[in-house]
């Protein structure tokens, strides 16, 4: 897992988190390549983690995995402000569209 330490913000939270919580969700990873990636390979070449389809990944995860969302691996990477100062346009114009709609409009917008 020495390519890990690399990642930021998102990536971090999804690969420390799918390493170790990956009985419950690897299946929700959505991958590019060929195939699947086995969590062993990837523990081990973790460069694997750029072969991941991240709109669909992370569709699933708003599905199925609520708890990815509310893990320590996701809160630590939003700790420090700097994954909302990568787009802050777009973070700007989200949460003024879904402070104008109600929440059933809300959720809507991730089933796409």
């Amino acid at each position: 897992m020495d390519g890990m330490p690399g990642f930021k913000f998102g990536a971090y939270a999804l690969a420390h988190y799918a390493l170790a919580k990956r009985e419950e969700m690897w299946d929700l990873l959505v991958w590019e390549g060929k195939h699947p990636q086995a969590p062993v390979s990837v523990a081990m070449k973790t460069h694997y983690f750029c072969e991941l389809d991240v709109k669909e990944t992370v569709r699933a995860l708003l599905h199925s995995c609520p708890d990815f969302w509310r893990s320590e691996q996701m809160r630590a990477s939003l700790e420090s402000g700097e994954f909302i100062a990568l787009a802050p346009d777009y973070f700007v114009q989200l949460q003024l569209s879904y402070s104008l709609k109600p929440l059933a409009a809300m959720t809507s917008h991730f089933s796409r």
